[in-house]
């Protein structure tokens, strides 16, 4: 009971996934909180993060911010070589 009372009273709620704050950290309350199976998925190792303009994301969120899909992003990076500047800033179809 220890567990489900520290996850009710540090905002567990239906569809949250518990991430650890510090992945080199352990499994504990004051390295642990809950977040949407979005942010879980953004917060992976094998994230490839870009920085740009002394921004740094990963692949999905600059896919987010700047509206275009992210196997778009993805092809411009690994299949045309894209330098950063151009992936992130051309249009799509341009």
């Amino acid at each position: 009971m220890i567990f489900i009372d520290w996850a009710l009273a540090n905002g567990w709620q239906k569809g949250l996934s518990l991430d650890r704050i510090d992945n080199d950290g352990n499994y504990e309350p004051d390295n642990c909180h809950w977040v949407t199976w979005k942010e879980q998925a953004r917060n992976r190792r094998s994230n490839r993060l870009i920085t740009f303009n002394d921004k740094t994301q990963t692949m999905a969120e600059w896919a987010e911010e700047i509206n275009i899909s992210y196997h778009t992003l993805k092809s411009r990076i690994n299949n045309y070589h894209w330098p950063i500047e151009r992936v992130l800033t051309e249009p799509v179809n341009s």
